[in-house]
């Protein structure tokens, strides 16, 4: 594959000669018209939740020695923001903004709207994700390479003429961007055009440049995806060359393929907790303690040790023969339902949005189960996570779909999303006569394993 980028990644600036000194930065916020309490705050790969008192402010105090991005979610927008040590930083959003924008103030202002302006511009700069890595490599590479001038070019602006640090660190996180949607391309376009993946044909030499062991870029969020990105390709690869092997025997490559790439222990453990935190949440209960076991017989990061072991025990549970979370949620006909109401009959819920495409592919095949199972003692319960109820509305009775149609009220942040762990869409779950789990992360409707399933419980 052609070299597109040829940079070297500028060196990060260090705070002071020797050992660098902690020092505390601050982020205040302000919103408003805003229904949830909390505010997730993520770097490394950790995350700390902030509760928002009942003025609409919260703050956050961290403990730094060189700059850092942090993400930081309220809501659904994810905001990326730039740290500096001894700095502060003031974000005021209004959630009744039309236009979304959010305001930032203090020692750090200026950095954090450059940020925010590189980030609109990428994503303005690639509106047909489908139509951009369907195209020729050569044409693709043109548009890679337009779109990262178009971000550096706000780094040029005048105002960061006294943010000299900044503009380089942001300079790196830029790069790490465009670097990754090199890493993304042959398998889109293989995808997107119908193509096969020839793992033989495949390599990644723009990737040589790049260190996958240096511990100051850790501090970059782009910088950890990129390299658990590649990582991941190069498994991916190797799958392709070596199939049919179980989920544990994989789970297995992928770590060892690690330890030949990835010497410094916190990158090496990131890779693999965010395997490992792959499989709690998606995969089965067998899988997911195979994973957890895995992780914990290398690691040594304690934070990601005790993000496996908490999120391991939480999964639990979900296991089978637990006892069910138990909701009460407004149906499309405006009646409640609770889950005690369907005590005696088998349940199956379906946790989906009308803008998911794989959730909406489900749904012809879902019709087909229904209709297999009329009359008999099962009931079919599909949970919207939608935040927009319009929308949802709307998709329910135009294609009239069946059996118990229900809304999460706040959506992602629903009682019932948290209870049921729901991390992505869609998911599925079994639930017995007397309320307890059979399977979560049941078979979707368009395999044959569901009926299956089903007729083994089903009375």
């Amino acid at each position: 594959m052609k070299r597109i980028l040829y940079f070297a990644l500028i060196g990060l600036v260090a705070v002071s000669c020797g050992e660098k000194k902690l020092q505390k930065t601050s982020i205040t916020g302000i919103v408003s018209n805003y229904s949830d309490t909390i505010v997730r705050i993520t770097s490394k790969g950790i995350t700390d939740t902030v509760f928002i008192n009942s003025e609409g402010n919260f703050k956050y105090d961290k403990m730094i020695s060189q700059p850092i991005y942090l993400s930081i979610r309220i809501g659904r927008p994810t905001l990326t923001v730039y740290l500096a040590p001894g700095e502060t930083l003031q974000i005021k959003h209004d959630f009744a903004n039309k236009i979304n924008e959010v305001a930032y103030e203090g020692t750090l202002a200026v950095p954090n709207q450059k940020v925010a302006q590189t980030n609109s511009a990428i994503k303005a700069a690639m509106p047909d994700f489908r139509g951009l890595y369907s195209q020729p490599i050569c044409i693709f590479e043109a548009k890679i390479d337009s779109i990262k001038q178009l971000a550096l070019n706000i780094l040029a602006s005048e105002d960061l003429k006294d943010y000299k640090a900044f503009v380089k660190f942001e300079t790196n996180r830029i790069n790490y961007q465009m670097l990754s949607m090199q890493l993304d391309y042959p398998f889109y376009n293989a995808n997107f055009t119908s193509k096969e993946l020839k793992a033989d044909s495949i390599d990644f030499p723009y990737m040589a440049q790049l260190d996958l062991n240096n511990q100051e870029s850790t501090q970059i969020p782009e910088y950890l995806s990129l390299v658990n990105k590649y990582v991941y390709s190069l498994h991916t690869l190797n799958l392709e060359k070596n199939k049919n092997r179980s989920n544990f025997e994989t789970k297995v490559m992928l770590f060892d393929l690690t330890d030949s790439l990835i010497t410094n222990q916190e990158i090496n453990d990131f890779i693999k907790m965010e395997s490992a935190m792959e499989a709690i949440n998606f995969e089965s209960l067998d899988d997911a303690k195979n994973a957890a076991e895995l992780f914990l017989k290398s690691a040594k990061t304690p934070e990601y040790i005790s993000i496996i072991n908490g999120a391991h025990s939480k999964r639990m549970l979900l296991a089978p023969g637990k006892h069910a979370p138990t909701f009460t949620l407004t149906g499309i006909d405006g009646k409640e339902y609770s889950l005690s109401d369907f005590t005696g009959n088998l349940v199956y819920i379906d946790f989906w949005a009308t803008w998911c495409r794989p959730c909406r592919e489900q749904i012809p095949h879902f019709a087909k189960v229904k209709e297999l199972y009329v009359g008999k003692p099962i009931v079919f319960v599909a949970i919207s996570v939608d935040d927009d109820i319009e929308a949802w509305k709307k998709m329910v009775n135009e294609q009239g779909l069946k059996g118990i149609q229900v809304h999460a009220d706040k959506a992602w942040s629903s009682d019932v999303v948290k209870n049921y762990q729901i991390k992505g869409i869609p998911t599925f779950v079994l639930i017995d006569q007397t309320g307890n789990i059979i399977e979560y992360n049941a078979p979707r409707p368009s395999s044959t394993d569901l009926t299956m399933l089903i007729d083994k419980y089903i009375k």
